[in-house]
């Protein structure tokens, strides 16, 4: 049973914003990035592929010393 709910921030913090989306609440230039990522793959930004995949990317690549952390 999926308990997460939230796919998109409820009260954006910025203002205007879009706010945060998907597990992560990717925002800025990483929500774009995960949205493009979604869009390539054919994959919705709410489905788990999605985000697992957009996750195993971003932990490979740019945030990749967050595991170490």
């Amino acid at each position: 049973m999926r308990r997460f709910k939230a796919f998109q921030e409820i009260h954006p913090v910025v203002h205007g914003s879009l706010g945060g989306l998907g597990w992560c609440q990717w925002t800025g230039p990483r929500r774009h990035a995960f949205e493009a990522y979604c869009a390539q793959k054919g994959f919705s930004p709410f489905s788990d592929e999605g985000n697992y995949g957009f996750l195993v990317v971003e932990l490979n690549g740019s945030e990749k010393a967050a595991i170490p952390q």
